[in-house]
């Protein structure tokens, strides 16, 4: 999990980030700020070092919450010893939470149990303390109890916004990852533009902001000399609205009544009830929201969206996000359908997938998806690519496309015979873009190979099996290929990226390299999913696919061989990730066949 990180002045940053409309006509002065509550030292590493923060930055938040015009009011709790209900053992120190006193609140993050206040023992941390909850959280608080465990420095040098600001240890590099990975779920289970994360270490502090670009990173702030520089970035985070907290305010919390007409709601197809009830039995903590869906010629419908379906887990690129949605106003009635989500590189010359999927419509190319609306959302770009100019980072604008079908992962295929088809179907899709449209995929994996739906049958894969190549926006147009690469660097799903494509990143994708994908789409999956030399179970008999995958998941020579196979890379001279060395090696021997544990070499066979 990988970020850009950009080191700036503290005033820059909150002069740039940090401001709002509404703190014009009352901002607090730094003297005010002083006889606020100070911070307590954090050095200690005793149960109650969370506290203090939480005390102090909760005054400022009543303050703000007293100079706004409206009714809304923020609070920090201490959440680091209670995950969240979901089984997400992944936890934040403090969190800021919108409107700590509403129903929602109490049902969420606001409700601590008796199991808890047992622990606590009427400890003065229990006024401050909830629950985990990412997709409420407005901003989080990370603490480390010391310097040693930050994922940032905090030298005297560090103050410079010019100079290094990670810290490059075992464990600096490990709570990068924490970070990275707070930023992550924050920006997965919510509708974000950017995100704030407040850093402490020892008594420093230091401010981030967080988008699809990368890591704006401020210069450090002593809590001891001046923990007021904290204090007002608090303070302003309170009187902000929703827009400039970097909420996507296209996308609105659905009602109660909405909500109702959902549940109402019933799919006649297995697949689609079950999809449906996922996201109303998770709606706690992945909350339904409204979406439109725009057309120029059907215009604005409501789709609602909520638990996503499939996600990229790292804070920055594409960051592609697929909902199942519920298309209420469906041409056919009530239908569910399909929203992705991502942030798509602004780049010259580069078009965009709505753009793809117009000529290969109107080509008649098969076994694709029917696109019925989106596009870019207006004025919801990425910025830290302007502060890290001497990387070749680009801006990101946030975009989405809404599918008429409703599909289910190629992972779902009840037997090998089912994979074959509909992987077939994909090939197909392929075929024609190129030959009917000029269209050239480059981004072939068994993410992007869908399984059809049909949503009028209740199991439609005992009647039918339907393949459908999805995510078109890596794709080229056969008079873009002449043209120099518009990101620097390879185009692909790195395990079904070709060979040759992993050992030069720098080679323009060519039909071969979308051909050879196709082939370890198969493999991968067979290697998972299927009876093989390397698979432990005896052969000639009869299994299950879950027996075979659970076999399969308990086998580390597989799990090696898949890592050396497909996933292994190092950084290579250029600054581009190299790897592939065992898929040359198979290519080169005209083989599908993998090494053995003997070093020799057979052709593996798949059994059902």
């Amino acid at each position: 999990m990988k970020a850009n990180y950009y080191h700036m002045a503290y005033d820059q940053f909150m002069a740039l980030f940090a401001t709002t409309a509404a703190h014009d006509d009352h901002d607090l002065s730094d003297e005010d700020l002083k006889t606020m509550h100070k911070f307590r030292s954090l050095l200690d590493g005793s149960c109650e070092a969370l506290m203090y923060p939480v005390i102090s930055l909760n005054e400022v938040l009543d303050l703000a919450a007293q100079r706004r015009k409206d009714d809304m009011k923020y609070q920090f709790m201490d959440i680091a010893d209670w995950p969240e209900s979901s089984a997400n053992d992944l936890t934040i120190d403090i969190a800021m939470y919108p409107d700590p006193n509403s129903p929602r609140a109490k049902e969420t993050y606001n409700n601590v149990d008796d199991s808890q206040k047992a622990f606590l023992n009427d400890s003065p941390r229990l006024p401050h303390v909830g629950r985990n909850a990412w997709a409420w959280m407005t901003a989080g608080v990370e603490v480390k109890y010391t310097i040693d465990h930050s994922a940032f420095l905090f030298d005297d040098k560090s103050l410079e916004a010019e100079t290094p600001v990670l810290r490059n240890s075992k464990k600096g590099k490990k709570s990068q990852r924490q970070l990275a990975e707070y930023a992550t779920e924050m920006m997965v289970r919510q509708h974000r533009v950017f995100i704030f994360i407040v850093y402490i270490a020892g008594d420093q502090a230091r401010l981030t902001r967080w988008d699809r670009a990368g890591c704006i990173v401020s210069t450090p702030i002593s809590l001891t000399n001046e923990p007021w520089k904290l204090l007002k970035f608090v303070y302003r985070l309170g009187l902000m609205s929703n827009e400039e907290l970097g909420y996507d305010t296209t996308a609105v919390l659905a009602t109660e009544e909405e909500i109702k007409e959902l549940i109402a709601f019933q799919p006649r197809n297995k697949y689609a009830a079950e999809r449906a009830q996922d996201i109303i039995d998770n709606h706690v903590y992945y909350p339904i929201y409204k979406v439109i869906c725009s057309n120029a010629l059907t215009g604005d419908t409501p789709h609602f969206i909520g638990k996503h379906i499939s996600a990229s887990h790292s804070p920055t690129g594409r960051a592609t996000i697929g909902y199942i949605t519920f298309n209420m106003l469906g041409k056919n009635g009530p239908r569910l359908s399909f929203r992705k989500d991502y942030w798509r590189p602004v780049l010259p010359n580069m078009r965009t997938e709505l753009s793809i999927y117009e000529p290969l419509k109107a080509k008649g190319v098969p076994r694709i998806a029917t696109v019925i609306g989106g596009g870019d959302i207006a004025n919801q770009r990425t910025v830290t690519q302007k502060y890290l100019g001497h990387r070749k980072l680009v801006e990101r604008v946030h975009c989405h496309i809404f599918i008429e079908e409703l599909a289910r992962p190629l992972a779902d295929y009840t037997n090998s015979g089912v994979m074959i088809a509909v992987v077939y179907h994909a090939l197909e899709a392929r075929h024609d873009a190129w030959v009917k449209a000029d269209i050239f995929h480059r981004d072939i994996s068994a993410n992007n190979i869908m399984l059809m739906v049909n949503q009028d049958a209740h199991d439609d894969v005992s009647v039918s099996v339907r393949g459908m190549l999805m995510d078109w926006d890596m794709s080229k147009h056969r008079d873009d290929l002449k043209d120099e690469a518009t990101q620097g660097g390879r185009s692909g799903t790195w395990p079904f990226m070709s060979a040759i494509s992993f050992q030069y990143p720098l080679k323009p994708n060519e039909l071969a390299d979308d051909l050879e994908s196709f082939i370890h789409v198969v493999t991968y999956l067979s290697l998972q999913w299927h009876h093989h030399g390397r698979t432990t179970l005896e052969k000639g008999k009869s299994y299950s696919l879950d027996t075979l995958a659970e076999a399969n998941a308990m086998n580390c020579s597989l799990a090696e061989h898949i890592h050396e196979q497909y996933e292994k890379s190092k950084l290579g001279p250029d600054g581009f990730y190299i790897g592939g060395e065992h898929k040359l090696a198979a290519n080169m021997l005209g083989l599908l066949g993998y090494p053995t544990t003997t070093g020799t070499l057979f052709n593996a066979i798949y059994y059902r």
